[in-house]
């Protein structure tokens, strides 16, 4: 596996110094070239930014990672999963399914700190990183 995409979650963490096992292998494959991204988790972090300064600056920094291409059949990729989750009693949100589906297609690790990920993939074949 070369690419990893690396969540908001560990993102968040990474810009704010944070110390995690997270942020020690992004760290790792920011020095190996093997992180990409998505248009929703760089607008998740871009909208987090507090000054216009800081916006411009992370923008560069993330528009320096490759962007994975959404799969064509995404959302009904993301309902049908949606649904499958919510008959095992499982809630989750459009936007980390669309994430992970991406993920997938891609054949991309996925490195996050949130849990919501392990169940996704009892649906969505990820590789947690």
């Amino acid at each position: 596996m070369s690419l990893v995409l690396a969540d908001t979650s560990v993102w968040i963490d990474f810009f704010k110094s944070g110390r995690s096992e997270e942020v020690e292998k992004l760290t790792s494959l920011l020095e190996e070239d093997r992180v990409c991204i998505v248009p929703i988790i760089k607008a998740e972090i871009l909208s987090g930014a507090r000054t216009e300064s800081e916006f411009d600056a992370l923008k560069e920094k993330l528009s320096a990672l490759p962007s994975l291409k959404e799969p064509d059949n995404i959302w009904e990729d993301a309902a049908w999963a949606r649904f499958r989750l919510a008959r095992k009693g499982i809630q989750t949100a459009l936007i980390d399914l669309s994430i992970a589906i991406t993920a997938s297609h891609n054949h991309c690790g996925l490195l996050t700190r949130d849990n919501e990920f392990r169940q996704i993939s009892s649906v969505v074949r990820l590789h947690l990183v």
